[in-house]
């Protein structure tokens, strides 16, 4: 009975310096503070002040059209700059009322629209030749990759139609549409690229 009396003091005691040692500011999980997690807050920002750049028109190589024409773009540097102030009221209903009547759609320019402006832009005619020239084999080159990737398409279709298994008549086993007629509404694809008509009315 005293050896029981004696264990169970002996344990109380050691959960009592267990319990200080946990308490104690130098035990390790004394060092993290746990925190609920919280929960996300939206965040707001907002501009003072806006600015715009005004650039030249310049020949633009990235910028290929597709169908016809030269490419255009803008100069390396910007030749004005204005500055806005986003927190005045009037400024703010004046833009309101821009947003509303603004169009969504951006400005595209024909072939002798974009010859014009680099004209304007003090291009000689030669250069604007070459220009006319350049984006004229970029065209063929993209058409001819996209036919190149087209043949490659069909001839994965036909390798896997022959390799369909087929019933006694000759027919395919399952329900699938014929290979061959996709190949022919492909081959209808297939067409030559579209001649493009030179860079005329390019008098100095």
């Amino acid at each position: 009975m005293e050896l029981l009396q004696t264990a169970a003091m002996t344990t109380a005691a050691e959960r009592l310096k267990q319990d200080a040692d946990d308490a104690s500011p130098t035990h390790v999980e004394a060092l993290f503070e746990v925190t609920p997690p919280r929960a996300p807050s939206s965040r707001v920002v907002t501009f003072t002040t806006a600015t715009t750049y005004v650039f030249n028109v310049a020949y633009g190589g990235s910028a290929l059209p597709k169908k016809s024409g030269p490419p255009i773009g803008m100069a390396d540097i910007h030749i004005d700059e204005f500055h806005e102030d986003l927190r005045d009221e009037l400024y703010q209903l004046q833009t309101s009322d821009v947003e509303h009547k603004r169009r969504r759609r951006v400005r595209k320019f024909d072939h002798l629209e974009r010859i014009d402006m680099l004209k304007r832009a003090k291009y000689h005619v030669q250069d604007i030749a070459t220009f006319c020239m350049d984006a004229i084999d970029i065209r063929k080159s993209r058409q001819e990759s996209l036919h190149q990737f087209r043949r490659e398409v069909y001839q994965a279709d036909v390798a896997d139609d022959e390799d369909t298994p087929r019933d006694d008549e000759g027919h395919k086993a399952d329900d699938t549409e014929d290979t061959m007629m996709n190949a022919m509404h492909e081959l209808k694809r297939l067409r030559p690229p579209m001649f493009e008509p030179p860079c005329h009315s390019l008098q100095p």
